[in-house]
């Protein structure tokens, strides 16, 4: 395919399109002008090419920002328009993104895809705890500087900020894409308005005071710096920052992140009395740094004028960044753990999940117990070599009982779960009831943890170096991404049956309806968590953990419906105090084999009698 540039250059492009979207496809620059090298060209659908954008286009050639590529970071900026052999406007020359680049996406939710190369679960992974926070804020450095380059002109505004137009690499490299969709203004005069926003990104001033709902008035540069703060916030914690239950819904038929926006409902914020609950990685905000926790609840400020800028993120983030001691990245290995039938696992007081498992470890000798149904086995010494793989089989239905009551051995285990600090701790108990679901390939339940917390304080874990890597994006990486069918769930109806029985045992059915895309032959977890009736305060079980029960399923096809699938709660597991008579409340999660939350829905209500027992 040959184009031309507004020179009459001519350039050939790939036949092969690098990636699509709504807009246009990206080709490969493959021969030109020695100035086209490493570069690419966005051709415009045809109904996309108006005289405005090519305007537009030009300008943005003729006004570059004082810096558009570095070391660590890349701006996918318009070099120049580009012709068919009619000398008609079809679309513009950009750089590449560096090679191997994600979208931002991938790092902005609780676990990472197991797509992922170790190269970033070494970096990223949350179970690292602070050195993965640290590789974190240093990404969020190469996403501001580029952002705070583009502001300082006075012309450019991004207007529609969020993770799908950052590419990143696993050394920290950025690259800004769609820059073509940027509100252009000159001496505060609007020349050239910005797509329209995402909804979750844009700041509450819209909704409560109609700023940008005008498109003849152009926005502030406080709007970018909401939705920066959004996504930085994302980045750290893997969640929206406004993914809350609001104690008045504003509408009962709907519950969106953009209505909590509207009333400003961030759980650390000034409104954060209106909030009725929260997932729980919104727990680790008290984990951060008191600086880090001031620029997200001033980003997430009512007045716009408060909110940190690009600077002031970079300047704070640095700052944390150098106070935090060098140490020397630690070797690993791998323990990968199979027991039959499937067993609870603790290592080191490092790691708590279910068989079976591949651990990454450090190098040395590790102590390992295994438990199953009052049963438990120990493994001492087991040695853990660099890049290589210990392997553990034991068959726990020949373990020889524990002498002790089952109690006793639950202390144990109780004691071994408040000592993981690192970890929000909650429990499951373990049901025995899973012939209830009629599902047969339904595998037994297990546990799943809640989150991982950050590590308190960036002074316990050092960075790799106090420089600030970036990270760009490879078009053909983002094709695959964005063509790829990502899983879903979606919980219709939830409803209770109280005073029931099963196996004898008294209690109550959670029946749960539910659909479900793209999870054939994955196992998914649904589980309850339990709180008071505020929907905040969570209840305990008798060891002191979180109140957590849970059942797996696995779909047999792309599409799939559990009408009916029910966990069964016993009265007795509730924990309550004799002469409780009280209103409680539980949140339905389903989770991924990974941990990544795919559906919840919050604030089920019921009464407990104490002579329901």
């Amino acid at each position: 395919m040959l184009v031309y540039t507004s020179k009459n250059e001519k350039l050939t492009l790939s036949d092969d399109t690098m990636s699509a979207g709504g807009e246009g496809e990206i080709h490969l620059v493959i021969s030109g002008p020695a100035r086209f090298n490493n570069v690419c060209v966005k051709i415009y659908y045809k109904s996309k090419r108006t005289a405005q954008l090519e305007s537009k286009l030009k300008y943005m050639v003729n006004h570059p920002p004082n810096q558009i590529c570095s070391e660590s970071f890349m701006v996918g900026w318009p070099l120049e328009t580009v012709y068919d052999n009619q000398k008609k406007f079809i679309g513009f020359v950009m750089p590449i993104a560096y090679s191997n680049s994600k979208p931002l996406i991938v790092l902005t939710s609780i676990k990472l895809s197991k797509k992922l190369s170790t190269l970033w679960t070494d970096k990223y992974d949350r179970k690292l705890g602070a050195s993965s926070i640290i590789s974190r804020l240093k990404l969020i450095c190469n996403i501001a500087i580029p952002i705070h380059i583009l502001h300082s002109t006075g012309k450019y505004i991004l207007k529609d900020f969020k993770p799908d137009n950052v590419l990143v690499t696993a050394d920290g490299k950025v690259t800004l894409v769609d820059m073509d969709s940027i509100q252009i203004t000159e001496n505060n005069r609007l020349l050239y308005n910005g797509t329209a926003a995402t909804p979750e990104y844009i700041p509450p001033e819209f909704y409560t005071q109609n700023v940008g709902k005008n498109i003849n008035v152009p926005i502030k540069k406080s709007w970018d710096y909401f939705a920066v703060g959004v996504v930085f916030y994302q980045i750290i914690f893997g969640l929206h920052p406004y993914t809350v239950t609001p104690a008045v819904a504003k509408d009962d038929s709907c519950n969106e992140i953009f209505q909590n926006i509207s009333q400003n409902l961030f759980p650390f914020g000034l409104n954060s009395a209106k909030v009725a609950s929260y997932p729980p990685p919104h727990k680790n905000f008290n984990h951060i740094p008191l600086e880090l926790q001031q620029l997200f609840q001033k980003a997430f400020s009512d007045m716009p004028t408060t909110r940190p800028s690009l600077e002031q993120w970079v300047k704070t983030l640095k700052e944390l960044i150098q106070k935090a001691p060098k140490i020397t990245p630690q070797a690993l290995g791998t323990i990968s753990i199979k027991c039959t039938p499937s067993a609870s696992v603790w290592m080191d007081n490092a790691y708590k999940g279910t068989t079976p498992i591949s651990i990454r470890a450090k190098v040395g000798f590790h102590s390992i117990e295994l438990s199953y149904n009052g049963n438990s086995k120990s493994f001492k010494n087991v040695e853990v070599k660099k890049d290589d793989t210990t392997y553990i089989d034991a068959k726990l239905d020949k373990f020889n009982s524990n002498k002790n009551k089952d109690s006793e051995g639950l202390s144990k285990l109780g004691c071994v779960i408040l000592f993981l600090v690192a970890l929000i701790s909650s429990v499951v108990v373990w049901n025995k009831y899973s012939g209830i679901n009629k599902d047969k390939d339904q595998p037994a339940p297990i546990y799943e943890d809640s989150v991982l917390v950050v590590d308190n304080g960036l002074e316990e874990v050092s960075p790799d170096s106090t420089k600030c890597d970036s990270v760009p994006y490879d078009n053909s990486d983002s094709d695959e991404y964005i063509s790829d069918i990502s899983p879903s769930a979606n919980i219709e109806n939830i409803w209770m049956e109280h005073n029931a029985f099963n196996r004898n045992t008294k209690g109550m059915f959670i029946h749960i309806k539910f659909n479900n895309s793209n999870l054939r032959g994955e196992r998914l977890t649904v589980g309850a968590y339990f709180f008071k009736e505020n929907n905040v305060t969570p209840l305990y079980d008798r060891y002191g953990n979180e109140l957590y029960f849970s059942l797996n399923c696995v779909p047999n096809f792309d599409e799939s419906t559990y009408q009916d699938f029910v966990l069964f709660i016993p009265y007795k597991d509730l924990n309550m105090p004799p002469g409780t008579n009280d209103t409680f409340s539980f949140d339905i999660t389903i989770t991924d084999p990974s941990g990544e939350e795919l559906a919840r829905e919050n604030n089920n209500r019921f009464d407990f009698r104490s002579n329901s027992i």
